[in-house]
């Protein structure tokens, strides 16, 4: 819709990812694949990439997986 209005549907206009929660965000995209993610390929990212997750944070990052689904899923 919006390619072919040429006007940003108000669904998409949301404030930009904080500079701070960035490398969540950054994880998350280099995670998600074809299903939800799971627990495991979380900490074999953490294993390969040497990063160091808070329990906090994977399940932030579990959020954003499971709201990409769900707006998947919606549509």
């Amino acid at each position: 819709m919006w390619k072919s209005t040429g006007r940003k549907p108000k669904s998409l206009d949301f404030p930009p990812c904080p500079d701070s929660l960035l490398y969540l965000w950054n994880a998350w995209l280099r995670l998600v694949n074809d299903s939800w993610l799971t627990y495991q390929e979380i900490k074999a990212y953490c294993e390969l990439t040497g990063l160091v997750f808070t329990p906090g944070e994977v399940e932030q990052i579990r959020t954003l997986d499971r709201l990409y689904w769900r707006t998947l899923n919606d549509n």
